[in-house]
């Protein structure tokens, strides 16, 4: 039996497969670029991270003999990609460090206390997370927004890629911004 886990970083994905016993077996690593759009604008281009997690899993495949029963998939939290009802990304990924959304955070905040928010989330608001940036998609390009199916923060993307289910466990959830932790809503 053997066991894949994926980690999604900023610059490159990796894949580790290991056996039962936590052995490594094969890895294998490839790094992609991030877009620098303008000052503090950092995107992802989703393809490219798609792109290249199916290159590891096939290259760090080809050296197990053993099935890989299954696959977990780590990454950088705030980080999402908008979808349309195919599943296909509508724009870049908008990074963690990207300060879109800054404005729209603080009229959030004139209407939601930092209290209430923390006391909800756990967190502390911030433009890295995903909310701000949801909400400078929809003032920015209500176009684009009027299209968005889904938000899958990247570990959920990749597993929706891997088997067309969208799911997402409560420690990626939180670093949306929109997960209360208490509720587990």
């Amino acid at each position: 039996m053997a066991l894949m886990g994926l980690d999604l970083g900023t610059t490159g994905v990796k894949s580790t497969i290991t056996d039962n016993a936590g052995n490594i077996l094969s890895a294998a690593y490839q790094e992609y670029q991030t877009t620098i759009q303008g000052e503090w604008e950092y995107e992802l281009d989703p393809s490219t991270v798609w792109a290249s997690t199916k290159y590891v899993i096939k290259e760090s495949s080809k050296f197990v003999d053993e099935e890989i029963l299954a696959v977990s998939v780590s990454s950088f939290g705030e980080a999402f990609v908008a979808v349309d009802e195919n599943g296909e990304p509508l724009l870049n990924t908008m990074l963690q460090t990207d300060i879109r959304g800054k404005e729209e955070l603080a009229d959030l905040l004139t209407r939601i206390s930092t209290d209430e928010i923390r006391a909800k989330t756990g967190l502390n608001p911030a433009v890295t997370f995903s909310v701000p940036k949801i909400m400078w998609i929809k003032a920015n390009h209500p176009d684009l927004y009027s299209h968005i199916h889904k938000i899958l923060l990247y570990g959920a993307y990749i597993l929706y890629k891997l088997g067309g289910v969208s799911a997402i466990d409560y420690t990626l959830a939180d670093r949306s911004l929109a997960f209360n932790v208490t509720a587990k809503d």
